[in-house]
């Protein structure tokens, strides 16, 4: 299951009391005693355990792998993700029910660095709803002669399908941790891993139907967000370096629309709803990299919205870097700066209207839900409920949270992004779970991405890895600045927060709810 997670940054180191309720004749006491966690730098690298994450840091110093920078307020070594070793590639850990698998790439002596292709032609990734008959045949012939290429080549279709089962079921570990798996979902890999894996799938597609199409690309599965994230943090997710545990959180696009597109395909009859709705599965359905092609459109989208959205500058996350073989049976080392230009890899996307950009529901009259909750009686009524966090989410649960600034200023607002983090969020990583996160809703009626109140979702897809607890511990990122403003709150000194789980009722942890500030 292409997997969703939800972003990792900061976690408060304090234990969150809060007023807490059910759903149930809602009623909100006017709190007065909030503990709020603010992390007004917004830098991606930082973790509830900074001790931690330094001593890791420290061992990588004895292999010689870094160099220091200092940061505003925090040592920062240099540790990007190395490729992983093919030589010490193992068998994945899969989900109860799979049938035993070998993930693992051809071994090769011989790596070669990328070079960008000279003078390419860019190719257009065609829309999938407006290719022709004769797209579909080229389409088909070419996955027939991947397909029929000997099992062991490794630009075979099971090949090609086994690269994500490798990378992302716990088969390859980090270079020099042994005990830390190599996980290119929630977290900052997830965008530059998926692009690299299509350029060299749709290279070797192509170089199989040259006497059909010499212009072949696969098509694009169109599909749009409407979750805002107006800094890269938000939209790539939290930062992931070398010697630090996997899945510190993914960014907006990663949660929704990636995760539910893979359950929905996958196949309910199956144990894990295999194909796509499995992480080590999902590249056996050919429609994963029409997917993925829409997923690498949206990061292209999103760089020409303005603002703060840009590339992350960060040397970890530009020098982390990748295995894949290419057209020519070549086994590749490339790094993410080199794919973030899709013109210099020789690919634009067709152009066409992008509906869901400007798509916003009308917000329902104002009325000022986190302050119209009572004080006196009702306040001491429900004083008597109060549930300090982690609380599992069996049902719905709300809960008033303070704001750290309120009545900020538009260029206040143009320099920092208000977020919300749903912090601890913990679970068995096998389990599909989802739940959705509203903003000041009055009601229990669920409405989705409809409602003006509703500000994201988190999403997990189903998978495991070997080298690690079966739980998952992880965070939830979503910027409500401008969620605010249609909802008329920027005034209001807290905001109500509503979890409603959709899907993993029961299984899922929260450790806390708190709002920060991004710059």
């Amino acid at each position: 299951m292409a997997s969703l997670y939800s972003p990792n940054f900061s976690i408060s180191n304090h234990n969150s009391s809060v007023i807490l309720f059910r759903n149930q004749n809602l009623k909100v006491p006017k709190v007065t005693k909030l503990k709020v966690s603010c992390n007004g730098d917004g830098d991606p690298g930082s973790k509830k355990e900074k001790g931690f994450v330094f001593d890791r840091r420290n061992v990588l110093i004895g292999i010689g792998s870094l160099y220091g920078t200092l940061s505003r307020d925090t040592l920062s070594l240099a540790a990007p993700i190395s490729p992983p070793e093919l030589t010490k590639c193992g068998p994945p850990d899969l989900p109860a029910g799979a049938k035993p698998i070998n993930c693992c790439p051809p071994i090769s002596s011989n790596i070669i660095d990328f070079t960008f292709p000279k003078n390419p032609q860019v190719k257009v990734r065609p829309a999938g709803h407006l290719v022709d008959a004769t797209y579909l045949r080229n389409y088909e012939e070419a996955l027939r002669r991947m397909k029929a290429l000997p099992l062991n080549d490794p630009r075979n279709f099971t090949q090609q399908a086994n690269i994500h089962c490798a990378y992302c079921d716990g088969a390859y570990h980090q270079v020099g941790f042994p005990d830390l798996d190599f996980q290119v979902h929630s977290s900052w890999l997830f965008f530059p891993f998926h692009r690299w894996y299509l350029y060299f799938y749709e290279k070797i597609l192509g170089s199989l139907i040259k006497d059909l199409d010499p212009n072949f690309c696969p098509s694009v599965l169109e599909l749009g967000f409407t979750q805002c994230s107006k800094t890269p943090t938000l939209f790539f997710g939290s930062a992931y370096r070398g010697g630090e545990d996997s899945d510190p959180g993914g960014g907006t696009v990663e949660n929704i629309p990636h995760g539910p597109v893979h359950v929905w395909i996958g196949d309910n009859t199956q144990p894990n709803l295999e194909d796509m709705g499995s992480l080590y599965s999902a590249a056996r359905d050919p429609i994963f990299y029409s997917h993925h092609a829409n997923v690498d459109r949206m990061w292209t989208i999103w760089k020409t919205l303005g603002g703060k959205r840009s590339d992350i500058t960060d040397p970890d996350w530009l020098e982390s870097g990748f295995l894949f073989y290419d057209e020519k049976k070549n086994l590749i080392r490339v790094k993410v700066k080199d794919c973030l230009d899709t013109t210099k890899l020789g690919y634009v996307y067709q152009d066409v209207d992008v509906p869901w950009l400007e798509a916003k529901p009308t917000p329902r009259l104002r009325r000022t839900v986190a302050m119209n909750f009572g004080g006196g009686a009702a306040l001491a009524a429900e004083t008597s409920k109060t549930t300090k966090f982690p609380v599992v989410l069996d049902s719905s649960v709300s809960t008033i949270v303070k704001r750290p600034k309120k009545s900020r200023n538009e260029r206040e607002k143009e320099e920092e992004e208000e977020v919300l983090v749903i912090e601890g969020i913990e679970f068995e990583r096998e389990l599909g779970v989802k739940f959705d996160v509203y903003i000041n809703d009055e009601d229990d009626v669920a409405g989705g991405p409809s409602k003006a109140e509703f500000a994201g979702s988190f999403m997990n897809v189903a998978h495991k890895h070997k080298h690690k607890h079966k739980k998952m511990k992880t965070n939830l990122r979503l910027g409500i600045s401008e969620l605010l403003e249609d909802l008329d709150a920027e005034d209001d000194e807290h905001v109500l927060v509503t979890l409603v789980p959709k899907f993993g009722k029961g299984h899922v942890t929260v450790g806390g709810i708190t709002i920060e500030f991004h710059k």
